[in-house]
């Protein structure tokens, strides 16, 4: 890809906190070097004076172009800032301190589609959580308890429309990885398991 810089033999890159995965799916269809296969892309961490600048450009953005529907500015304002985001978080598979994206506030509006930034932008927001010190990890006991909460109804009262759909997301990472891990543990059974006699 013309976008991904190689370091192969660079002994002082750095290799980012997270690497992750993305479909062709995740790129606009448009885009002339969009890839044909799933190519991988580094994720690093943003400094808050990044994030706070994401919002001041995203809020300038959404209020230029609509500055009297305030439905669409808003709509407007959370995908600039996403974009933003992921221009600024997205890095090389290999070094942490090379952006994937030449351009990358410029080239992310035409080269990745919607879900695109939404996918990036979704496992960024996890790779936060699961690094930051701000969320320590779950006690077997605190675990028992969200299982009863999750039985309330409904469980996401109280939050806001936005809470609600983030907390799902992040409830359906959870399930995601156990299954996942499930399956590993099922397959290693499989593999150790004696051969049947003949």
């Amino acid at each position: 890809m013309g976008t991904f810089r190689e370091h192969g033999g660079d002994e002082g890159a750095r290799r980012p906190p997270r690497v992750i995965t993305l479909p062709p799916s995740a790129f606009a269809t448009e885009w002339r070097e969009r890839p044909t296969e799933p190519v991988e892309l580094g994720l690093r961490y943003l400094p808050d004076g990044e994030t706070e600048t994401a919002r001041t450009e995203a809020a300038k953005h959404a209020m230029r172009l609509h500055p009297d529907d305030l439905e669409l500015a808003n709509d407007c304002f959370n995908d600039a800032l996403l974009r933003w985001i992921v221009s600024r978080c997205t890095c090389s598979a290999e070094d942490a301190r090379e952006p994937y994206f030449r351009a990358a506030q410029d080239t992310v509006w035409f080269a990745l589609s919607e879900d695109g930034v939404k996918l990036i932008a979704h496992e960024y927001e996890v790779f936060k959580i699961e690094t930051s010190p701000l969320h320590p990890p779950a006690t077997d006991e605190e675990i028992l308890d969200l299982a009863a909460l999750l039985e309330d109804e409904p469980p996401f009262a109280g939050m806001s429309t936005a809470e609600e759909r983030g907390t799902r997301r992040l409830i359906g990472v959870v399930l995601e990885r156990i299954g996942a891990a499930r399956v590993r543990v099922a397959e290693a059974d499989e593999t150790s398991e004696p051969a049947a006699a003949e």
